[in-house]
């Protein structure tokens, strides 16, 4: 004999339970449910039994149900008790859930929110979810600027008081002709050595700040002619002619130079380990508003220190220079190197970095026996040259022109030998 077991589906079985479990009371669909019992779903007809704590919602303190989140973010209400739960509850506007499941106060959550309203700025929201070992969010707005239309810098020049700066030397010798020699005042009794025939003679802040944008000799030997040194306003001239290298023509800058401001007292010490802005931003500003200068009137701030620690044998050497928050840089400048363009160039560096430019060196070189050495391809000028080494200029963001694999690298000297590479071009929005 064949037994047929039949299972019927769940919703054939109607009837009357006793469990408490719901206050929904509503008829069923087959018939009443007897004396003190209610129907629980009027689909499957299931009945609960009438108790007086059906039908009533239990709460938390400030009146949220069970297993509910409260109006007052990220509370939520665990059998009773009123808990922080941002993961379900979320958080109120201007904070974030941290990894602790505690609403923390942050300063952005999404790229709109750091909208300055600036037509030259990319406004990012940085470290987005991020957070400090405290808990705390590391989310911050940062308004980098583009390297398009046109851009006010100032450049805030600070010095020790009684700074002690070199000297350029225009000279003449019948045996060589015409050229440069850079001495300090300690070496002029003894300038014949050096200089037959002083032809003029330039002050450091004469040629650093030379409105036109490089002291050009005329007369000078052929070896001599790439060392015209340049001033702080070839730095426009300079980004204008890599810019339509590029073909970004619609991007200059207005260079405003105030000071040298003396200083009563040295500037805060700083290493590469330590923050721009903790170290020298309170400083800088703070002698700035003593000075009556007017910072927001910029785009951005260059703060520069004139270090004469080697010729006046000062204990302060000065600082490495950086790129601070709010458009700002921080560079310090050893003012005895009239002839060279490391000053200037160091200004351009960090500029670029507040366009959007990373650094382009190694340092230790993993190539050779250097202290430091460019990264291959996007550190030099022509990564596609045959052969490869040596290479005829320096990039900016690097410095070293590199003469061969190992690492081996010149200082370049001049502006006349520094390029903005083809990387750093994409990273400040000149190329795509």
């Amino acid at each position: 004999m064949t037994v047929i077991l039949l299972f019927l589906p769940a919703f054939f079985l109607v009837g009357c339970v006793t469990q408490c479990h719901s206050g929904e009371t509503r008829d069923c669909m087959v018939g009443k449910c007897p004396g003190t019992q209610n129907c629980v779903n009027s689909t499957w007809g299931n009945c609960v039994k009438s108790n007086p704590e059906c039908g009533v919602t239990r709460t938390c303190s400030d009146g949220t149900p069970y297993g509910q989140c409260s109006t007052n973010k990220p509370k939520y209400c665990d059998n009773g008790t009123l808990i922080d739960n941002c993961s379900i509850c979320s958080c109120s506007p201007n904070s974030i859930c941290n990894t602790l499941g505690h609403c923390v106060v942050t300063e952005c959550v999404s790229d709109s929110d750091c909208d300055d309203k600036n037509p030259n700025t990319i406004d990012v929201c940085q470290n987005q979810g991020t957070f400090y070992y405290n808990g705390s969010s590391a989310a911050r707005c940062v308004h980098r600027l583009q390297a398009k239309g046109n851009l006010k810098i100032g450049i805030i020049e600070f010095a020790p008081k009684d700074a002690l700066y070199s000297n350029l030397y225009y000279c003449y010798d019948k045996r060589i002709g015409y050229y440069l020699q850079k001495r300090t005042g300690y070496y002029l009794q003894n300038l014949k050595e050096y200089c037959t025939n002083i032809i003029e003679i330039h002050n450091f802040l004469e040629v650093f700040n030379n409105p036109e944008g490089q002291f050009k000799f005329e007369g000078l030997v052929e070896r001599e002619k790439e060392n015209n040194p340049h001033s702080v306003f070839y730095i426009d001239d300079f980004y204008l002619n890599e810019a339509k290298r590029y073909g970004a023509d619609n991007f200059s800058l207005n260079i405003s130079v105030l000071g040298p401001f003396s200083l009563d007292s040295n500037p805060p010490k700083r290493n590469s380990t330590m923050a721009c802005d903790s170290t020298l931003r309170p400083f800088f500003e703070e002698e700035a508003r003593k000075n009556s200068v007017d910072l927001t009137h910029y785009d951005i701030i260059a703060f520069v220190y004139f270090n004469d620690q080697v010729l006046s044998h000062r204990e302060y050497n000065g600082f490495t220079p950086c790129k601070g928050k709010n458009n700002t840089i921080y560079v310090s400048i050893d003012i005895s190197r009239v002839l060279e363009d490391n000053g200037v160039e160091a200004i351009t560096h960090e500029l670029a970095h507040v366009l959007g430019a990373h650094d382009k060196y190694l340092s230790p070189c993993p190539y050779g026996d250097h202290c430091g050495c460019c990264k291959i391809p996007d550190g030099i000028p022509e990564p596609n040259k045959i052969p490869l080494y040596p290479q005829e200029k320096a990039c900016l963001m690097c410095g070293y022109i590199m003469l061969n694999e190992e690492g081996e690298g010149q200082n370049f000297g001049n502006l006349n030998k520094v390029v903005i590479c083809p990387k750093t071009a994409e990273e400040i929005g000149w190329v795509d």
